[in-house]
């Protein structure tokens, strides 16, 4: 046997004993290695759903003592940087629950070529640069603005309850307000700088199932759809803590730099002192798989922009902060492991209100997007196709994992009706109509 297969064989044999409890390790804290096993031919990894089994030499034959020094030495170095590219995905998987003050730090999610030969395809997805191509400026997004989210509530009692807590406790006033609905806010939503939050009564709530709260089989608690809404006052932390806690909110944590509440509902809010009273940001948590795709269609179809995110506040680490050039509140995206959101249709959380100056240019630009998207996944599955026919591994194997970005649009009346992939539904109406409203 050559001396090049020798060394080959023996990096192989050792490799497996310096390998094999890092995998192990790693498999036992999440990361899912779904793409090893041992090959026919002996020594080459596979992909399988079996997950990790063995490695074994190329070949039976006997290997000589220098063989074998010489081959333990390009295993430990194989050992050493498969080691170093395990840390990486797990910077990328705490990357969920580090907090992280500044726009930079997002950009450790730039680690695709790194952490592609060991991350599962959730990690290796959330892992890439988040960037949508260039577009032309006939296909420019029409300037869409944040203007409500729309949370639900069982009863008329509830909608009071719910009232009490906005108005009294978040020194909002109430905007406008029917049997059915209540909308509240700081400023006239004529007013360029505003936003609402609008609360709906729906009786279905009284039979509806709640959502789960616990993430099965992982053992994690799940994690609201809406992550929260950030509001700003001039009073410190201490006086809005008694001001919410005195009328049905539930204050949970904070510091003297902020406090997180929530609401008799259980709409999740942050509050920062602030020089005036206002709508800070909203925040929606996003499947990690479904990250990327996700944050392009809100650039591609709204004409959102990321921006950087300079607050000492911390929020979770690789989330996209967005904000419209039409101005309004920013939306900070937030990556979460998947599985781990309750579900959209027994939450608190029924859709957003975008305006635009013309909501049938927001239902083609959707419409473009969502045909870029596919061909972009189309592409990203054959390149996945091939990274496994270089391995030695058919192709009809290859089934992409974890939760899906499948965005729809459709035209109601002059609305435009949106599912932005991972099912939060966006309504985005004429801004002239809503002002006439």
């Amino acid at each position: 046997m050559s001396s090049y297969r020798q060394c080959r064989n023996a990096a192989t044999f050792v490799a497996g004993g310096l390998l094999l409890p890092l995998l192990s390790s790693s498999a036992s804290e999440g990361l899912t290695f779904s793409a090893l096993r041992p090959s026919a031919r002996g020594g080459h990894v596979q992909p399988s759903s079996s997950g990790v089994r063995s490695l074994r030499p190329v070949s039976s034959e006997p290997l000589s003592a220098a063989s074998l020094v010489a081959g333990s030495a390009i295993a430990v170095a194989a050992a050493a940087g498969l080691q170093n590219l395990y840390k990486a995905s797990k910077t990328v998987q705490r990357a969920v629950a580090k907090p992280v003050t500044g726009h930079g730090r997002r950009r450790e999610a730039a680690l695709a070529g790194l952490v592609a030969a060991v991350a599962p395809p959730s990690l290796q997805q959330v892992s890439a640069e988040v960037s949508a191509p260039s577009v032309s400026a006939s296909s420019a997004p029409a300037a869409c603005k944040i203007q409500r989210v729309v949370v639900d509530v069982a009863d008329e009692k509830a909608l009071q309850d719910e009232l009490k807590f906005w108005t009294e406790g978040c020194l909002m006033k109430v905007l406008g307000k029917s049997k059915e609905s209540a909308t509240v806010g700081y400023v006239d939503e004529r007013e360029s700088n505003s936003f609402a939050l609008e609360i709906k009564v729906d009786p279905g709530l009284k039979t509806r199932p709640r959502p789960h709260l616990l993430a099965w089989p992982d053992m994690q608690p799940t994690v609201n759809a809406f992550n929260f809404v950030q509001i700003g006052a001039k009073e410190s932390v201490f006086t809005m803590y008694e001001k919410m806690n005195g009328s049905g909110g539930n204050v949970m944590l904070g510091d003297a730099r902020y406090m997180d509440v929530e609401s008799p509902r259980g709409v999740q809010l942050r509050y920062v002192p602030s020089d005036s009273s206002e709508f800070q940001l909203v925040s929606l948590n996003i499947e990690v798989p479904a990250f990327v795709a996700t944050t392009k269609f809100y650039e591609r179809t709204f004409g959102l922009e990321e921006i950087s995110y300079t607050s000492p506040v911390p929020v979770g680490e690789l989330s996209v902060f967005m904000k419209s050039p039409a101005g309004g509140v920013p939306l900070l995206l937030t990556p979460v492991p998947d599985g781990r959101i309750k579900e959209r249709d027994r939450d608190e959380f029924v859709n957003f209100v975008f305006t635009s100056p013309n909501s049938q240019k927001v239902a083609d630009l959707a419409t473009a997007a969502i045909n870029l998207g596919a061909e972009e996944e189309k592409a990203e599955e054959e390149r996945e196709k091939q990274k496994l026919s270089q391995r030695g591994v058919q192709q009809a194997d290859y089934v992409r994992q974890g939760t899906a970005s499948k965005p729809a649009v459709e035209r109601v009346g002059k609305q435009t009706r949106v599912n932005d992939g991972v099912n939060n539904d966006v309504i985005i109406v004429d801004t002239a109509d809503l002002q006439s409203a």
